[in-house]
């Protein structure tokens, strides 16, 4: 499956987005730094619900849980896409969850 070819767009857009956040979070008042994370989250869990509707972003939600209980959080300097808009950001996901499965079997997929 090919991902669009907007796509490194794309990941260069959100990576860009997320440094100009973690360095807008530096900036507030100390007292607010430490609710900064959660402010974000209920910022972006109403933004993905408008954007793609509430069940896909449930599903999209549902993967972030999937991919932090499995600690796979990822490094302000990169992006996981979570949503069905880059799908080579779904294969590598899967190709993931498949090498941790069964490793011997992974080059097969």
């Amino acid at each position: 499956m090919n991902a669009p070819a907007e796509a490194p767009d794309r990941i260069a857009d959100l990576q860009r987005a997320m440094r100009l956040i973690a360095d807008a979070i530096e900036d507030l008042p100390a007292e607010c730094r430490d609710l900064a994370g959660n402010a974000l989250l209920n910022i972006a869990a109403e933004a993905v619900a408008q954007d793609v509707g509430c069940a896909e972003a449930g599903r999209i939600f549902s993967r972030l849980a999937d991919l932090l209980a499995r600690g796979l959080q990822p490094p302000i300097s990169d992006a996981i896409s979570l949503t069905a808009f880059d799908a080579k950001a779904e294969t590598a996901t899967a190709t993931v969850a498949a090498r941790e499965r069964n490793p011997m079997t992974s080059k097969n997929r």
